[in-house]
């Protein structure tokens, strides 16, 4: 798999029918399982990549699965409602399929951190 093709997926969450929802949904989910599913040899190169590719939210993740959950994230604080609903569920889909390696705490950090609202934002923006 591509990341140009990995990447799409998200695209894919930004409108369309329940049915396209779902498939993009499925696609990240399967893509996901699969680059966790391949570890690499553990040689020493490995190895250094290995520490700067596992991810925030938890020890166990990986650098995909980090990124994934980052974007589906943000991709809630949208002002476009059918982004909000193919993004909330990819998340339910991700949170559900991965809870073990996702820290919890980790993760209710990010979502505070992403929703926070200052002075300076419009109402529009608030409300988001």
């Amino acid at each position: 798999m591509q990341d140009k093709d990995f990447l799409g997926y998200f695209n894919q969450l930004h409108a369309g029918t329940p049915q396209q929802l779902i498939t993009a949904t499925n696609n990240i989910v399967n893509t996901l399982v699969a680059t966790q599913a391949a570890p690499a040899q553990d040689t020493e190169d490995n190895k250094v990549i290995k520490r700067y590719l596992t991810g925030d939210l938890g020890e166990d993740m990986s650098a995909d699965l980090n990124y994934t959950v980052k974007r589906l994230i943000r991709g809630l604080t949208s002002d476009n409602h059918a982004v909000k609903q193919g993004h909330f569920l990819a998340t339910s889909a991700v949170l559900s399929r991965f809870k073990k390696p996702i820290d919890g705490l980790k993760l209710l950090k990010l979502i505070t951190e992403e929703t926070k609202t200052s002075k300076t934002m419009k109402q529009p923006e608030i409300h988001a």
